[in-house]
């Protein structure tokens, strides 16, 4: 509208009036933070030439209020507001409650007056009627998350930092009619929500791409199950993990009613505080990952005011480049009848490309359950027809052989990445021109005591980096390799090493217990 500075400015200061938590700023007393409401405070409104959130988006002190920076830019078509709030005092529906009576008030309306305030639900959730209701809440997710607790190994393009970075973009696509129509139509048959079916099918591609069948995903939670906060401007947003275990040997319509009773389950626990889950189940930290999970998957309804500002055209990045805290973050985002994919990725993990085949896959799963939603999970698809077409098509047997060999590959590696860490384990790494040295010595020591080219040598370790060496160095020269499990029973081992006609066994130290094996050892820690 062509409301003028004044006028914004006065309404800004109503709400900041209105609700004590735009009064409030956080100090620490004998160690723990406290809130501090202010009886007044003073919201400035900077007038700005054009609409640069530059000038108004700095670090807050937090003991400081308001937490609230506004500018206002007034140009030919209308006014923008600029509004930079810390999230310690608000979420999404906070900023949709506090959109919603700026408008009212710029209109003339007169509110009435807000009965609860956020102080007098932090009251209740420190008092003993909350801790009680906490405590209930506790047993449970203690219950979904015992025993080992699964990391999620996603192909990553680039080596994950030690320290977790937030660099990220996003990527939207929007679902065509009839993936749309077949989502709805999927939900009305099932009896499932819109997040239930997404997010089975998110839990799938992330199965898939990870080969993983325990799979922790988080998901955002409005944290106002009661009616008395749903008009109260404050953080109440939690965070929820979301555990599933899936079984290829399932059909996808069971597979469906699992994660539906997964869901309401976990909803119905939806208060408890996720960072009280991470004391109980999490201790460790490991500043390379977010705790818990890496991956995120929401549903959100969006205005006219997203699909301005972020999504000009049917598939394109966008505009705002915001960072992302986690490895993945897929939203499906309703826009009236349409339905948009929105994936938020880690740039120092995924190049876009890989971002692209990510939202791809999702959509051939959706295409394979079109195609029949009763299909067991193993069968369901993430290549679409033209790419599988094109893999089992090539050429391959009439191809040129290529001139380079794996070990003329590795050794160019090698030469030009020498100090660069190829592997590592808990013992140590090696670079690879440590790597590439020591894989040398074991092919010379194979070839100087008799072991022909063209012979098997089995490689009897568990994973290690002496592993690597046993590969490569056996590969150089110019031999077959045959991994062994160490786990297995010793009559299990012999039978697979005069099964397979095995010259040579590499290994560290002695042979496991109760092994017979006549033939030639390696020890790969021997000098």
């Amino acid at each position: 509208g062509g409301y003028g500075i004044e006028e914004v400015g006065a309404a800004l200061q109503a709400l900041v009036n209105r609700h004590e938590i735009l009064r409030t700023s956080f100090e620490e007393r004998e160690g723990v933070p406290v809130q501090v409401v202010q009886a007044s405070v003073k919201l400035e409104v900077k007038a700005c030439e054009k609409v640069n959130l530059d000038a108004i988006v700095a670090p807050f002190d937090l003991s400081v209020a308001p937490l609230l920076r506004a500018g206002y830019c007034k140009g030919a078509l209308g006014g923008v507001l600029l509004l930079d709030i810390h999230h310690i005092i608000t979420d999404g529906l906070s900023q949709a409650i506090l959109q919603d009576e700026l408008m009212r008030i710029l209109s003339g309306e007169v509110l009435a007056p807000v009965v609860f305030q956020y102080k007098d639900y932090a009251v209740y959730e420190q008092g003993a009627a909350g801790q009680l209701q906490l405590s209930g809440h506790g047993d449970y997710w203690a219950d979904r998350f015992s025993g080992d607790l699964p990391v999620l190994e996603l192909p990553v393009d680039f080596a994950r930092p030690e320290v977790r970075s937030l660099q990220g973009t996003s990527l939207g696509i929007k679902l065509s009619a009839e993936e749309v129509l077949f989502l709805r139509r999927l939900c009305n048959e099932e009896e499932v929500t819109l997040y239930m079916a997404g997010l089975s099918l998110w839990l799938l591609l992330l199965w898939r791409v990870s080969g993983q069948d325990d799979v922790i995903t988080g998901t955002p939670v409005s944290g106002r199950q009661h009616a008395d906060l749903s008009g109260i401007v404050g953080l109440f947003v939690n965070t929820l993990a979301i555990r599933n275990k899936i079984t290829g040997s399932q059909r996808y319509d069971e597979f469906l009613k699992t994660v539906k009773n997964n869901v309401l389950s976990d909803f119905e626990h939806e208060d408890y505080p996720f960072e009280l889950l991470l004391e109980a189940v999490w201790p460790h930290r490991d500043r390379s990952r977010h705790p818990l999970f890496d991956t995120m998957f929401s549903v959100q309804n969006k205005n006219a005011f997203w699909k301005e500002v972020w999504l000009t055209g049917e598939q394109e990045e966008d505009g705002f480049d915001q960072g992302e805290k986690f490895d993945l973050n897929l939203r499906l985002v309703e826009y009236g009848e349409d339905v948009y994919l929105h994936l938020g990725y880690n740039t120092t993990l995924f190049t876009v490309e890989t971002a692209h085949a990510l939202l791809d896959g999702y959509r051939e799963l959706l295409a394979s359950l079109q195609a029949d939603k009763l299909q067991y999970l193993f069968d369901l698809q993430l290549l679409s027809p033209a790419s599988r077409l094109l893999l089992s098509t090539a050429a391959l047997l009439d191809s040129v052989v290529p001139a380079n060999t794996y070990s003329n590959v590795f050794e160019a590696r090698a030469a030009k990445s020498g100090d660069t860490i190829a592997v590592k384990d808990e013992n140590g790494f090696l670079s690879y021109a440590d790597l590439n040295y020591k894989a040398n010595q074991l092919a010379h020591y194979l070839h100087n005591n008799g072991i022909a080219t063209g012979s098997v040598v089995g490689v009897l370790l568990p994973p290690c980096k002496e592993m690597m060496v046993g590969i490569i160095g056996i590969f150089k020269a110019g031999c077959a390799y045959l991994p062994i499990d160490t786990s297995q029973p010793a009559s299990r081992i012999e039978h697979i090493l005069s099964d397979s006609d095995v010259d040579c066994v590499v290994t560290v130290g002695e042979l496991p217990e109760g092994l017979q094996y006549s033939g030639m050892i390696v020890d790969l820690l021997s000098p």
